[in-house]
């Protein structure tokens, strides 16, 4: 019985479109098939598709290769940014606190003798 596989219906199993069903249906009928010479044309097929896709993503990475060298220079930039900025934020955090203790403290003491100032007033 031969087969009635397009190259767009290897192309879909190898993509993966066929979903579980499709894909166990597309299994079947080429074991079920009894006629070798079917199945090495479809190996055959198979084989030419997956070379096909491995050359393009070849290209793919060659093509894309300097920029994506460029946007780990630009992460790596705004990594070493964000490390000098999350330090200088530290170090004002830690002046704000030293300011706001000195502050407290200064606000105690006016506090402390503003009452006292106030106690002999009322003599």
């Amino acid at each position: 019985m031969p087969l009635d596989i397009t190259q767009e219906k290897i192309e879909q199993f190898i993509a993966g479109q066929l979903g579980e069903e499709g894909e166990t249906e597309f299994l079947k009928r080429i074991v079920s098939s009894n006629e070798r010479s079917e199945t090495e044309r479809i190996l055959a097929k198979v084989q030419m598709i997956q070379g096909d896709l491995n050359t393009r993503l070849r290209q793919g990475v060659e093509e894309n290769y300097p920029r994506l060298l460029e946007q780990v220079s630009a992460i790596e930039h705004l990594d070493s940014a964000h490390t000098h900025f999350q330090h200088e934020m530290d170090s004002v955090t830690k002046k704000f606190d030293q300011i706001a203790n000195e502050v407290q403290n200064k606000v105690v003491f006016i506090f402390f003798w503003g009452k006292r100032i106030n106690s002999f007033g009322a003599f």
